[in-house]
């Protein structure tokens, strides 16, 4: 798992977590954030990302992530 919990994270770089090919969980709660970072690892079961300042969801954003089940 992946824990960037409250940091005051307002951007990801697209690249940032491209050679995390088998995490499973990300938590990203408690930031900054304006959208949902591109490049989300396939292979996430469970994103947490509330209390953020979503505006915005890449409409392919979870694209290929057959084995999510909780955001």
């Amino acid at each position: 798992a992946l824990y960037l919990v409250n940091n005051k994270i307002s951007k990801v770089h697209p690249k940032a977590f491209l050679s995390l090919t088998v995490l499973q969980k990300m938590y990203l709660s408690k930031n900054a954030l304006v959208e949902i970072p591109k490049n989300l690892p396939k292979s996430l079961v469970e994103l947490r990302i509330h209390e953020n300042r979503i505006k915005k969801v890449p409409k392919e954003a979870f694209r290929g992530m057959k084995n999510m089940n909780c955001i």
